[in-house]
């Protein structure tokens, strides 16, 4: 293994694994023992493998798991984290049915004209945020990027969406209230450019496709970010005059945000175990399991 943590092969001298998981050699075995089946060669090999499955029975009676915790299996092999993924993506297809269904009932796609606020930041003087309002022609939908999360999870809390998560729309500058110069602390937006769209402006236009957390509460928290036009809205008005989802839309499976969310597929440095059963994601995964808690 290098300085910075890299595997190299014994066998091959390939880089990403070690002797003992190396494709290769095992192939190269396999043909031996196919060819010479009775040489000293094969004997070794196939006492090396009976003591292989020795070896790793032993080592499960004191394996835990780093998703369920529980002893007797590793992180591949769990139970519990299949079964999640498996109604992830039930919810996860669930939910890119509804989003499309919204989509295609207000009609925001390619060619639809929407009017929204646009944050440029604070204002260095007055330290309150600084607004502009743009009316854009729709380009783009980021659709390979949407997902439950934005049913699922509060919006509105920081960092409730990754960054990529953040945008749902791409649009195109045809006019805008800000004026070349006013702010040097801000570069306003000119017409002609493309602007990302943040999925945040989309509750109110599409609210069945987003957390009701979102729609019942408009304010977010003390620290000056409590401005009515933070929450605003995205205004259609001019709908495209058909929207399709894009091939393959309904049978993909989650993003690697939604992944990384549920401590499925986590960060390598993150936090590896389930998530707790209280978890909004989580609850949206097992409702049956919040309605029998409202019960007791």
């Amino acid at each position: 293994m290098s300085w910075n943590g890299t595997c190299y092969c014994g066998y091959c001298g390939e880089r990403g694994h070690n002797r003992r998981s190396c494709a290769t050699r095992k192939a190269d075995d396999d043909r031996t023992l196919e060819v010479a089946p009775d040489s000293r060669e094969a004997k070794r090999i196939l006492s090396q493998r009976r003591y292989d499955r020795e070896n790793n029975k032993k080592s499960a009676r004191y394996r835990s798991c780093t998703y369920c915790r529980e002893p007797g299996h590793n992180r591949r092999g769990c139970p519990l984290k299949k079964g999640d993924k498996a109604r992830l993506q039930e919810r996860f297809t669930e939910y890119r049915k509804v989003f499309a269904e919204e989509l295609q009932r207000s009609g925001i796609g390619p060619g639809a004209l929407i009017r929204f606020p646009l944050d440029h930041g604070r204002n260095f003087h007055s330290s309150r945020h600084k607004f502009f309002t743009i009316v854009g022609l729709v380009t783009k939908v980021y659709w390979e990027e949407v997902s439950n999360k934005l049913q699922d999870v509060d919006l509105t809390h920081y960092r409730a969406l990754e960054y990529g998560e953040r945008g749902l729309a791409e649009i195109r500058v045809v006019s805008t209230d800000a004026i070349e110069g006013e702010d040097r602390w801000t570069i306003p937006t000119r017409h002609g450019e493309q602007v990302v769209v943040r999925s945040l402006l989309f509750a109110q236009t599409l609210p069945d496709a987003f957390a009701t957390t979102v729609l019942a509460d408009q304010r977010r928290d003390d620290n000056n970010l409590n401005d009515d036009k933070l929450m605003g809205r995205v205004e259609i008005l001019s709908p495209a005059p058909s929207v399709t989802a894009p091939e393959g839309f309904f049978d993909a499976g989650p993003t690697e945000y939604v992944l990384r969310s549920y401590n499925i597929e986590p960060r390598r440095d993150g936090d590896k175990g389930r998530l707790g059963l209280m978890h909004p994601l989580m609850e949206a995964l097992y409702p049956e399991n919040k309605e029998e808690m409202e019960k007791d």
